[in-house]
Order: C-alpha cells, then sequence, then structure tokens
C-alpha cells in the first residue's frame, strides 16, 4: 500500500452518464472473505467499504480510476475502521466511461495490511 493516498472520509462529487448502472463487490482474501467487501457503484461514482466481523481489524479496498479533477489515473484506499456493521461511503467523482478497479483487503493498527483479494473491474 507504499504508493496508495487513504483517504479516511468521503468527497463530494459528480453523478454518472452511465447507461446501464452497475455495482461490483470486492471481497478480501480466504480466511478473511467473511469479514467484509467493497462495493463499487457507477451511479454516482459511489464506493461502500462494509465491515461485517468484530474482529478488530478495519476493512479497506484499493482503488485504480481516473478522478475527474486530474484527468490521470491514481490509486487510492478506502478504509473503515469504524467496527462491525457499519458501512462508510465516498463519492470519487470519476471520468465517465474509464476503467475501475478495486480490490478489498484487511487492515490491523492502521499500518499493517493483509488479506488481498482479486481486482475486480467495471467503467465508471
Amino acid at each position: 500500500m507504499a504508493a496508495a493516498m487513504l483517504i479516511v472520509g468521503g468527497a463530494a462529487g459528480g453523478a454518472s452518464a452511465n447507461p446501464v448502472d452497475r455495482f461490483i463487490e470486492a471481497y478480501p482474501d480466504s480466511p478473511w472473505n467473511s469479514s467484509g467487501k467493497g462495493i463499487f457503484n457507477t451511479d454516482g461514482d459511489r464506493f461502500y467499504v462494509k465491515d461485517a466481523k468484530a474482529d478488530g481489524y478495519a476493512v479497506c479496498i484499493d482503488v485504480y480510476a481516473t478522478k475527474v479533477s486530474t484527468g490521470k489515473r491514481g490509486w487510492f484506499a478506502l478504509c473503515n475502521s469504524s467496527g462491525a456493521g457499519t458501512v462508510k461511503e465516498w463519492n470519487l467523482d470519476l471520468k465517465e466511461m474509464t476503467l475501475v478497479d478495486i480490490r478489498a483487503f484487511m487492515l490491523d493498527d492502521g499500518v499493517t495490511d493483509f488479506g488481498y483479494g482479486d481486482w475486480v473491474s467495471t467503467y465508471a
């Protein structure tokens, strides 16, 4: 996660003009795949991170996408450390019809990341 920018709060942005809005989901690798998940909704470029277990770990997603503000692909880590049963939401305002890749992982003590799941992709 060295090259990632950690985002801990939501950001304002614009709505999607995607003709068919989609959701994609990413899960941490086993045995943490039931600890939570990351979700991307093309409608409004919304990202959600759900923490499903009281295990002391944060659930995070890596996002590799193109923001409108820069026009360049960037790598961002979005984390939910609010505890079991919580969902955090972000809106990153992505450039339309550009590739969005996400993968979920776990985070311990705010420093040690592990349990990286597979990348999943769609278009903004």
